[in-house]
């Protein structure tokens, strides 16, 4: 999730400027103290950022080429793995061939993880799968694209129940 456990941000005041959006007045403020709460219902947030103009000069320009050579490099080769299939490298092949406006979908597990690491959205609206912890979403989600644009090419990643011996 995305407090990671709740120590990404310091409770209840976070060393970042931490500006806190949300549609109930009653969230803001309740873990995290943000130095800016704004009461807003997200499609009105937007709309009025619409009309903002961006500064001039960013301060951290020059740590976005940096950063994203680091994205590049921690999902450009997969890692190795035990045993005979790799789902790295099924998900770096997947990307390096299908159209940029493939649709991939998944429910939550931790088989989605090598195509949240490997695979690199193209396009916006290509990417089907649950907030959080929605298992067999993956599936259903993608016969649901299928049918609502045929023409384009669907995959579902789907992972079964976990079993010991």
């Amino acid at each position: 999730m995305p407090s990671q456990a709740y120590t990404l941000l310091d409770i209840p005041g976070p060393r970042q400027t931490l500006v806190h959006v949300f549609p109930g007045v009653e969230e803001l403020g309740r873990v995290y103290r943000p130095q800016l709460a704004i009461n807003a219902a997200p499609t009105a947030f937007a709309a009025a950022l619409e009309g903002l103009q961006p500064p001039n000069e960013l301060r951290w320009a020059s740590e976005a080429p940096v950063a994203h050579a680091d994205f590049l490099a921690w999902t450009g080769k997969p890692t190795a793995v035990p045993g005979a299939v790799n789902l790295g490298e099924i998900v770096v092949q997947l990307r390096e061939k299908l159209p940029a406006d493939a649709v991939i979908c998944n429910g939550a597990g931790n088989f989605s993880i090598w195509v949240h690491r490997y695979h690199r959205y193209q396009r916006y609206g290509t990417q089907l799968a649950p907030i959080s912890g929605s298992m067999g979403y993956g599936v259903p989600a993608a016969i649901g694209m299928k049918r609502l644009a045929p023409e384009r090419t669907v995959i579902a990643f789907a992972g079964g129940p976990a079993t010991s011996s």
